[in-house]
């Protein structure tokens, strides 16, 4: 996932919070995986 503009970066915020709110421990292994793409990317776009 590449984020590229502010919109979506709202996007990819909006869809790690229920991550957050999940907890990091009941997290399934595809849930966990997908959260670590978006975050990576979100911090990728945070580093321009």
């Amino acid at each position: 996932m590449k984020i590229e503009t502010n919109y979506q970066y709202l996007i990819a915020m909006i869809v790690i919070e229920p991550y957050l709110q999940k907890g990091f421990e009941n997290l399934s292994e595809t849930e966990d995986r997908h959260l670590y793409e978006i975050s990576e990317s979100v911090g990728k776009m945070g580093n321009q």
